[in-house]
């Protein structure tokens, strides 16, 4: 009987640590809260124990519910960073290098429609860009370059109606670019007009 009982408190033991640490490339990751009194920031770098963090980072809500989880690396973002709505149902996602946005930048409705999606790199938008309305419609569709539209773009009223149409050339637009034309409807009686 006595030897089960160390058996059992060396595989918990051992569950743990592998739990609480995880090496690779010869560096600890952690698994921290963000309200840990041992993360301060310093020039953008999020330390842990005056060491640079490496591992996930997460912050929760009062009642205990999570509201976001964040990858780094070397103390900078480093991965990917999901956010969440109170019921813990997924924001938003993105990917982040060296603390900048790299890669899909990805958001959620409530009920998991996506709301937008972005395309980053180094930071900056580059690629194509994508916004929807609630019943999951389009409200617009861009592309950039180096955080510079670029080419074809298009934007949506929420019925549908075509508000913007027009190219980015060489920092000109050409085409259907109509500010007046833009102004949010209003719903009567559980209709957009």
């Amino acid at each position: 009987m006595r030897l089960i009982k160390i058996s059992l408190s060396v595989i918990i033991l051992t569950a743990v640590i592998a739990l609480s640490f995880n090496s690779k490339n010869g560096s600890d990751e952690l698994t921290i809260n963000r309200n840990d009194e041992n993360i301060k920031m310093a020039h953008d770098i999020l330390f842990y124990k005056d060491k640079p963090v490496n591992g996930t980072v997460e912050e929760f809500l009062p009642g205990g519910k999570i509201k976001s989880r964040t990858n780094y690396k070397n103390g900078m973002k480093g991965g990917k960073e999901i956010l969440f709505f109170p019921d813990g149902k997924i924001y938003s996602e993105c990917e982040f290098e060296k603390n900048k946005m790299n890669g899909k930048f990805t958001g959620y409705y409530i009920d998991g429609k996506t709301k937008f999606s972005y395309s980053y790199s180094d930071g900056l938008l580059n690629g194509e860009s994508h916004d929807y309305f609630e019943l999951g419609q389009p409200g617009t569709e861009k592309a950039y370059s180096d955080g510079t539209e670029t080419g074809p773009q298009k934007e949506w009223s929420r019925n549908g109606r075509l508000l913007k149409n027009y190219n980015v050339k060489e920092g000109r637009r050409y085409g259907l670019y109509n500010e007046s034309a833009v102004c949010d409807p209003v719903k009567k009686g559980g209709v957009w007009q």
